[in-house]
Formats: C-alpha cells, structure tokens, sequence
C-alpha cells in the first residue's frame, strides 16, 4: 500500500506543480489511473503531501483575500485549491 501512496502523491504533485488545482480536478485526472483511487486513498496522498510539507491548501476567492491558506485536515478538502511548494518542485 505505501508504493501505491508514494506513486498516487508523485501524481498529485505533478498536477499542482504548474498552477493552483482544485480537488475535483485532481479527482478527475486521477480517474483515468487503472486501477483507480478511491477517495480515501487520494485524500491519504494530499493529505500526506501536505504533512510533509510539498503542497499546501488554500481556498481561494474572487473577493479579498483572493488566496487564503488553509490546513487541509481542518477545511472542506473537496472546495480546496493545492499548489506545490518549493520543496515539493525540487522532488519533480
């Protein structure tokens, strides 16, 4: 199971990498993977990614503040935006 994490939180990453990306976003492009993640199991990977400081969550607004960073274990994980750190490009 955790190669499975390591390869799903590679993915995530790579779809972060460019641009904040919603999480119906990451679900969708995920759908495509054989066999597909469940829901628990991307959840585990964005959440891990996070914990280990190569994404962050952020809700995000047309009103000010247009960004606003969140703590993915304590939002709406499916109305949240990701987007890669620094250290978290350098792992690409």
């Amino acid at each position: 199971m955790d190669e499975y994490l390591d390869q799903l939180s590679y993915e995530i990453l790579g779809y972060v990498s460019n641009d904040y990306e919603p999480y119906d976003r990451i679900v969708i492009e995920l759908s495509t993977q054989n066999p597909r993640p469940t829901k628990d199991q991307i959840d585990a990977a964005i959440v891990r990614l996070s914990d280990q400081g190569l994404i962050r969550a952020y809700h995000l607004s047309a009103f000010k503040p247009h960004v606003t960073e969140v703590n993915v274990r304590e939002c709406a994980i499916e109305k949240t935006y990701f987007y890669v750190t620094h250290e978290g490009k350098a792992q690409l």
